[in-house]
C-alpha cells in the first residue's frame, strides 16, 4: 500500500504523499512469531503506520544510553551580556577619542565605528557599560577589529573595582593582520579569524581569569599601543559581545538577545570537570528545536560545569535555542516516520513461524 489517501476537494479522493524534511534514516530487523498475538500485533501496528503516514516517536537502541560519562541537568547558554555590543556612542569615553559612525562593518552593513586617539598627551578609549555576570569564575570575550592607521590596538576586560585588569591584550597589526599577546592578567587567547568576505575584518576572542560576578566589569578598547601615551591613530572597531562561559558564541545581535547558532553549542549545568562528558557518536537534543543532533567528537565539561558541544547537522539561523533550554541527552527519542514500505512475514497456520521484519525508518523534522 502506498500513503495515506486524503479528499482533496470534490475530485474524489486522490493519493496523496505528504512531503517530510528527512534527517537520519536507518532501518530496523525484527525477529517476530507471526502466530503470536504480540506479533500479529506488532505486525499490525507496523502495516497501519505506513499506511497512514504516522509519525510517532521512537528510541534508537544504540543512543539510549549516551557514551560518555553524562551527569548534570545540561542547559543552553548563550545569553550575550553586552548591552551595547556595537553602539560604541553609548559607550563610556576615556579621554576625548574621536568616534565616526556608519562605517562598513564585517556583517555586511555599516555599524562600524572608526575610533581615533588623536591626543599625543594621554591615552585615549572606550569603556562598555557594566557587565553582569554570574558567579566568578573564567568568562569570554569576542570582538571585530580592522587595522586603521596604528600599528596596535588593544583591549582588556577590566574589574574597575578591584582596579585589576583580568586579562589585558596587545594587539600588533601586521600587513593588516592582527595577533595578540598578554600583556596582564591572565586566560586563553583564541586563534583570530579571518572574516570571509569583508577584507581586512577578523574576529578576535579570549577569556579572562578570576572574574568576580559582583564587582563592575567592563570591556575596554582602544587603538595605539599601551607603553607610550603620546601614542596615535586609529582602528576600526564592531560587535563586541561577552558570555557568562569561557567559550566565545557567533555574534547574533545589536541588543543582547540569546542565540546560538552554528555546528557547536555552548552549555552549562553539566557536571563539572569530567572527561568525555559526552563522546562521538552520542545523540542529544534541544528543546525547541526540530530534530536531534549528533556529537561529532569527545568532549569534556571545565570546572563550572560549561561545555562546548560539537554537533551535528549545525543550527541554522532561524531556528536558535532559547537561553537556558533543556539539553536531553540520556533516553533521546527521534520523531520518525517509516520511509518505505515494509517487508513483513507471512505464517502457514500450521506452527510456531518466525519470520523477519525489515523496517526502514527516518527521523521526520
Amino acid at each position: 500500500m502506498p500513503g495515506p489517501l486524503i479528499s482533496k476537494a470534490q475530485s474524489g479522493r486522490v493519493n496523496i504523499r505528504t512531503t517530510q524534511q528527512i534527517g537520519r534514516t536507518w532501518t530496523e530487523h525484527y525477529l517476530v512469531n507471526v502466530r503470536s498475538v504480540n506479533g500479529r500485533a506488532l505486525l499490525a501496528t507496523i502495516d497501519n503506520y505506513w499506511r497512514n503516514g504516522t509519525i510517532f516517536t521512537i528510541d534508537h537502541r544504540d543512543h539510549i544510553t549516551p557514551l560518555g560519562a553524562g551527569g548534570g541537568s545540561p542547559l543552553v547558554n548563550s545569553n550575550q551580556l553586552m548591552t551595547e555590543p556595537q553602539n560604541f556612542g553609548a559607550w563610556s569615553p576615556l579621554g576625548t577619542p574621536v568616534l565616526t559612525a556608519g562605517q562598513a562593518d564585517p556583517v555586511g552593513g555599516t555599524a562600524a565605528y572608526l575610533i581615533n586617539d588623536d591626543s599625543a598627551a594621554a591615552f585615549e578609549y572606550l569603556r562598555s557599560p557594566i557587565i553582569t555576570y554570574t558567579g566568578n569564575a573564567e568568562k569570554a570575550v569576542a570582538f571585530y577589529e580592522k587595522q586603521g592607521t596604528q600599528a596596535n590596538s588593544w583591549v582588556r576586560l577590566n574589574d574597575t573595582t578591584a582596579g585589576v585588569q583580568r586579562h589585558q591584550i596587545l594587539i600588533t597589526w601586521t600587513a593588516g593582520e592582527p595577533s595578540m599577546a598578554t600583556t596582564s592578567g591572565s586566560g586563553t587567547l583564541f586563534p583570530v579569524e579571518a572574516v570571509a568576505g569583508f577584507a581586512g575584518w577578523y574576529r578576535l576572542s579570549f577569556t579572562a581569569n578570576g572574574v568576580i560576578a559582583a564587582n563592575n566589569n567592563a570591556v575596554e578598547l582602544g587603538p595605539g599601543g599601551l607603553s607610550a601615551a603620546a601614542d596615535t591613530g586609529t582602528v576600526y572597531a564592531f560587535g563586541v559581545n561577552t558570555w557568562n562561559s569561557p567559550y566565545p558564541i557567533a555574534y547574533r545581535s545589536t541588543a543582547g538577545a540569546a542565540s546560538q547558532t552554528g555546528s557547536n553549542l555552548v552549555v552549562d549545568g553539566a557536571t563539572a570537570s569530567v572527561s568525555n562528558w559526552l563522546r562521538a557518536g552520542d545523540i542529544i537534543d534541544i528543546a525547541g528545536v526540530n530534530g536531534a543532533r549528533e556529537v561529532t567528537a569527545d568532549t569534556a565539561s571545565v570546572a563550572n560545569g560549561h561545555v562546548q558541544i560539537p554537533i551535528n547537522p549545525p543550527i541554522f539561523t532561524g531556528g536558535s535555542p532559547a537561553d537556558n533550554a533543556a539539553v536531553t541527552i540520556t533516553g533521546v527519542t527521534l520523531t520518525a516516520c517509516i520511509l518505505e514500505p515494509p517487508t513483513l512475514p507471512s505464517t502457514s497456520g500450521t506452527s510456531s513461524d518466525y519470520g523477519e521484519v525489515s523496517c526502514r525508518f527516518s527521523e521526520v523534522l
